[in-house]
């Protein structure tokens, strides 16, 4: 176990790992690393978010979930959700430039793969803000949220949440001050990225003719490390990394 465990949350959540996806250690090291000395957020709270993270209740599910009501959400737990927002910093843009950040077929300049998963939510009482989240791939209210990894697995953007109908290819655009990139820098991208800089795409499948073999082969090598944003993007979309 890192860290110091002399804080208890199984004193306050009896089935701590069904009930908020972690183990009591890693909980431990998240509040010691952020929280113990700063008293920004009591341990109630800490517990309580990691519930509402992974249990998702509706909202007349507070009460006998979380055990607060609507009203204590709203004036006690919805500000220290944005206080462990605002503190706690696990993702670091320039992790790209690490040395060892590479693979045989990008040796040099491609330093990761983006791509956008979705999260699931529950549907507004606002018919506007609905048909807003609606996505009709999912067949269900959605936001988005902007992702990429490294080579080496870890996350190096993520931003969100982004209204379900936002193109992939423009979210990456309107969020470039957040992650600017060298001139010659890549990520990999799939086809919602065509046409953008600083990225590398497949090639779609050219109208009444068939890709070459050369572009087949890109294709190929593409998707193959491509699929390591692909894994992680569902191990969140499944909530298993929560």
């Amino acid at each position: 176990v890192r860290g110091n465990t002399m804080v208890n949350f199984k004193n306050k959540c009896a089935n701590l790992k069904e009930e908020t996806g972690y183990e009591e250690e890693i909980l431990v090291e998240i509040w010691n690393k952020y929280f113990k000395k700063k008293h920004l957020i009591k341990t109630q709270q800490f517990i309580q978010i990691y519930k509402f993270i992974h249990l998702y209740p509706t909202w007349r599910q507070f009460q006998s979930i979380l055990g607060i009501s609507q009203t204590n959400f709203s004036k006690y737990l919805f500000p220290a959700i944005k206080v462990m927002f605002l503190t706690i910093k696990e993702i670091n843009f320039n992790d790209r430039l690490n040395p060892y950040n590479h693979v045989p077929h990008f040796p040099i300049r491609v330093t990761g793969a983006i791509d956008t998963f979705p999260v699931f939510v529950w549907r507004p009482e606002n018919n506007q803000m609905a048909a807003l989240l609606y996505n009709g791939k999912y067949k269900s209210t959605v936001i988005k949220v902007q992702m990429a990894v490294d080579f080496l697995g870890r996350i190096i953007i993520f931003t969100g949440p982004h209204l379900s109908s936002s193109y992939d290819g423009h979210i990456f655009e309107w969020t470039l001050a957040d992650h600017l990139m060298h001139p010659n820098e890549f990520l990999l991208g799939d086809g919602h990225y065509i046409g953008l800089n600083n990225i590398l795409w497949p090639y779609r499948n050219p109208v009444n003719g068939i890709l070459t073999c050369t572009q087949l082969i890109w294709n190929t090598v593409l998707a193959f490390y491509r699929a390591r944003i692909e894994h992680i993007n569902s191990y969140i979309v499944r909530h298993n990394m929560f």
